[in-house]
């Protein structure tokens, strides 16, 4: 019975040891639902340290534990997944982790013919940043933006934002800013509207800018009835008190369109009464600053919302003389209809043919 009992105890003695061993030789083990690996040449479990297995690294905590997702190894981050190893020269969510595996901080990084900024904290910066002291722009999409406007400002080839300086027909002020409406740039007096930029080479609100957009001073403007002198503060002081820009032939033929689809079959007085309107606008701040602007307003004019005036404008058909006639009488000498801003078949305070001003 003794015998039995020690043949018994070494047999499991030699099941415990084979067993042990087995499990050793066979690298990954679970333990408590997490991960270790049994380093054979080194009979011990991995610990504190990065394991290259399978052609793939990975880390293990102080008790052997696999590290997996984001984490901290000697003060750098490192991503880590348990079916590709440690992560390199990858994007994971907002942070960009290098060749080495090592997550990006305070740096410009190229992705795919894209530049992004991983900032102090290893995330991506998007939107309007600062980086020693310049100004970036980025979306989460395309990364840096470059030689293009964001809103009121521009940014450059290298993504940084202008200041200070001209680009194209708008003046970007010290902060950035596109500037609008009369301001002085080096000694000279500019005007840039929002929606076309600089004033050039026409009167605006009783100045007149000339080819290189200044503001005239001290000068002569025009010719024959049409001429006016401005003093030095670019005010209107002698001969025609009330100039005009001449009408540009695309300006006539738009009036023209709008005139003749909202009034081609009403009389002479009924056209010109319509293209009132649309001047009576253009020259209210409730309204948008420019001829085009205006008529294709959001929610005012059918036909430039169904398309029919897009269609007429740049096909090769006359309009009507009769509206041609009207849109450069109102284009020329202003607004025959005053006060009036708005025109139905329904109600108003006047008529005028089928139409009711009001």
């Amino acid at each position: 019975m003794k015998k039995k009992r020690t043949v018994f105890f070494l047999l499991t003695v030699f099941l415990c040891v084979l067993s042990f061993s087995a499990v050793c030789s066979a690298g990954w083990k679970q333990s408590g639902g997490k991960t270790k690996y049994y380093d054979t040449k080194q009979k011990t479990y991995v610990k504190s340290s990065w394991k290259k297995i399978g052609g793939k690294w990975y880390y293990f905590d102080k008790k052997g534990y696999l590290k997996t997702g984001r984490f901290s190894v000697g003060g750098q981050y490192y991503y880590v997944k348990r079916s590709t190893g440690r992560v390199c020269s990858k994007l994971v969510g907002n942070y960009y982790y290098n060749k080495n595996g090592v997550m990006v901080t305070d740096r410009w990084v190229r992705i795919k013919k894209c530049y992004f900024y991983f900032g102090a904290n290893g995330k991506m910066k998007t939107g309007k940043f600062k980086v020693n002291g310049k100004t970036y722009y980025c979306t989460k999409t395309t990364g840096r933006v470059t030689k293009k406007r964001v809103g009121d400002y521009y940014y450059n080839s290298d993504g940084e934002m202008v200041k200070s300086r001209w680009v194209g027909k708008y003046y970007y002020g010290s902060n950035g800013k596109a500037k609008y409406g009369v301001f002085t740039v080096g000694q000279k007096t500019y005007c840039c509207l929002r929606s076309s930029g600089k004033v050039v080479s026409q009167w605006y609100e009783k100045h007149y800018y000339g080819a290189d957009g200044v503001m005239a001073v001290s000068q002569w403007i025009g010719s024959g009835s049409n001429k006016s002198y401005v003093d030095e503060n670019g005010t209107i002081t002698k001969g025609n008190k009330n100039p005009k820009n001449p009408p540009t032939e695309a300006e006539i033929r738009l009036l023209a369109a709008i005139t003749y689809l909202e009034a081609g079959n009403q009389s002479y007085r009924g056209k010109v009464a319509v293209a009132s309107v649309v001047i009576n606008r253009l020259e209210s701040k409730r309204f948008p600053d420019t001829l085009k602007s205006v008529i294709y307003q959001s929610g005012q004019f059918t036909p430039a919302m169904n398309g029919t005036l897009t269609q007429l404008y740049y096909s090769k058909k006359s309009i009507q003389k009769e509206c041609v006639k009207a849109a450069t009488e109102v284009l020329t000498e202003g607004s025959k209809l005053k006060g009036y801003y708005f025109f139905n078949i329904y109600y108003g305070k006047l008529k005028i043919g089928d139409h009711w001003f009001s």
